[in-house]
This record gives structure tokens, sequence and C-alpha cells, in this order.
């Protein structure tokens, strides 16, 4: 900074020193005096295009986006050939959250340089702000071609094809960078996921029984496995995998609930309601489980029953709503209206 402010007294129209100032300040944050140099580099050589392109850069951090698309289209009229300046005229749009215009320019800027992997990205980005959500799809993928190891994109293509319920291009799409090496546990952790939704319950089991092999403590794994085993229908599978849960675990409950309700598919509920009071017993403030031990006494019909489990500590957790529901179900199943209707109330 000094040799450049030294530089500008000898010569204060020296443009070399004022790109120089103006991309330090940039660099720390000091936009607007970075802009004053910008400005200045600009008027003495209008021709060049690194002046206009940081002044740009500049005013879009500092949210002058008007000014921006100003400097950008000025420059696009003598240069109409700049990737960076279409690019960056894009980003003003995005920034505006005019996200057709952003995609127009990103295109743009692809055609000048088709190897222009950010601006690829961001045009994807862009058509999904715009609801176009199929043309970003098709630039993901452009971007996969282009670059195969691009996990990142990789990952955003699956789940734009989860949320637009295409499972099977999301698993197809897993699936090759499987095959390709990069199988990590969250890929396998997908393919499992998405497998399990499609109901190929034994591919599922395949994914997640290679991930517990090399990781025997991923215990929600574990979970998704016992639940593949327990869709396939085979319960003393499913059962040992939740069993394999530690009392530790964040799924432990859960577990435990789909243990129960395996042993009462099985017809076996009073070893439901066993394994459900032992666990009381060891975690008696988990409201959790006082709610699967009435559901397998109202599955069994055993109403009373199963009003009682919940009666019984419902002053224990006085602000839980789901027990309050619950005891309101069971006591118009017993025929008692009245008090059904004051316990939806509260």
């Amino acid at each position: 900074i000094d040799a450049c402010e030294t530089a500008l007294q000898f010569d204060p129209e020296y443009r070399p020193a004022h790109m120089l100032l103006g991309m330090i300040q940039a660099s720390l944050g000091k936009d607007q005096e970075a802009i004053g140099h910008f400005l200045t580099a600009a008027r003495l050589d209008p021709a060049k295009e690194d002046a206009p392109l940081n002044l740009a850069v500049s005013y879009l951090k500092i949210y002058e986006y008007e000014k921006a698309v100003s400097t950008l289209k000025n420059l696009l009229k003598t240069s109409p050939d700049t990737p960076l300046g279409h690019y960056y005229l894009g980003k003003a749009y995005d920034r505006m959250r005019l996200f057709g215009e952003a995609a127009s320019y990103y295109r743009k800027a692809v055609e000048l340089k088709p190897d222009f992997e950010q601006a690829l990205i961001d045009l994807g980005l862009a058509l999904e702000g715009d609801g176009r959500y199929d043309e970003a799809a098709d630039v993901y993928r452009n971007v996969l071609e282009q670059n195969p190891a691009n996990q990142t994109v990789a990952q955003h293509l699956v789940q734009l094809y989860v949320q637009r319920q295409r499972l099977e291009d999301a698993l197809a799409l897993l699936k090759t960078f499987s095959l390709e090496g990069f199988a990590g546990l969250e890929i396998r952790r997908k393919i499992g996921l998405i497998s399990l939704e499609l109901e190929r319950y034994d591919d599922a089991i395949t994914e997640f029984s290679a991930i517990l092999a090399n990781n025997p403590e991923a215990d929600t794994i574990r979970f998704y496995l016992g639940t593949a085993y327990a869709e396939k229908k085979d319960y003393d599978q499913a059962i040992r995998a939740f069993a394999a849960i530690p009392k530790s675990s964040t799924v432990y409950r859960d577990a435990l609930g789909q243990m129960a309700f395996l042993y009462q598919e099985k017809g076996d509920p009073e070893q439901a309601i066993t394994l459900l009071r032992q666990a009381i017993s060891e975690q008696p403030d988990q409201p959790q489980l006082y709610l699967y031990l009435s559901g397998i006494y109202e599955a069994k019909q055993r109403f009373r029953e199963a009003l009682t489990v919940l009666t019984d500590v419902e002053k224990n957790f006085p602000d839980n709503a789901t027990i309050q529901f619950r005891a309101a179900v069971l006591l118009d199943k017993l025929g008692d209206k009245k008090a059904g209707i004051s316990r939806l109330k509260k």
C-alpha cells in the first residue's frame, strides 16, 4: 500500500498503482476505498476490462446492485465477448433475486467459456430459483460430465432429484459414484435410504450392512437396517438389529418402540409389554415409552389398561399434549365422550 501511494504521489494518474491499490483494499474489505481507485483506472483506460470487472465486484460486495449492473452493461457494450462480464452481471441479478435474468447471463458466460464450471453451477442454482428444476438438473449433469469428481454438485443433484421425487435418477447417480470409487458413508447411506423408499429392501440391507461393517457404532444406520428388515417382514432379524442399539443412543427409544410393534406383529404382545415396562423402569422420565406401551394395549382393545398407563403418569408430564390427546381417544372408545372432549380442550 505504501509503495502504491508513493508511486501516485509522483504520478497521480499512474494506472497500475490505482489497480493494485484497489485490489488490495478490496481484499481487505475496504471496498468503498477500492471503488475510487477502480473508477480512476477505468477512466484512464476505458478499453481495459480489469477495472470495470473489479469495480462491479466491489459494488456487489457493498450491495450496490444497480451500480454493478450499470457498470457491467457498459462494459459489455464495448467488450461483449468477455465471460466474466456476463458472469458478474448474472451474479448481480442473482443477488437481486431476478433469477430468470441471472440465468440468461450465466448461460451466455458458459457459451463463451464452456469449461466455466462456477458459471455452470450458478446457472443451475438460478434455474432452481426460477422454478426450472429439470433444466437445473441438466446443467448439473453437464458439470459432472466435465468434472466427475465434483461430489458437491453430485450431492446437490441427488438432493434435487429426491425433492422432485425422481428417486430412480437419484439412485442411478449415487450408484455411478459408488462404482467410480467415491462410495463414502454418506453416499452409501443415501443409496440405502432411497432403496428403502423404493421398497428394494435387499439392496437397502446390503448398503446399511456394509456401512456397519466399518462403522459398528453407527446406531442410526443400525436403526435403518432394522427398519429394512421389518419392511421385508423378517421380524427376527429386525428385532436383533434394534436390540443391538445401546441405551445411550438417540434412537434407542424409537428402537424400543419398533421392537414392541414387531413383537405384537409376531403375535406376542405380552413380550412387547414386558419389553416396554422394563424400559420404563430404566428410563421413567421418557413419555414416549408410556405412549408406546399404551398403544400396545390399545391395539389389543384393552382400552382401560391403555388409559391407565397414561393417567398414572400424566402428572409427571403436564405439558405433553400427545398424552392428553391419546387419553381423549381412549376415553371416547370407552364411551366417555364428555371426559374425552375435556381432554382435547386441555
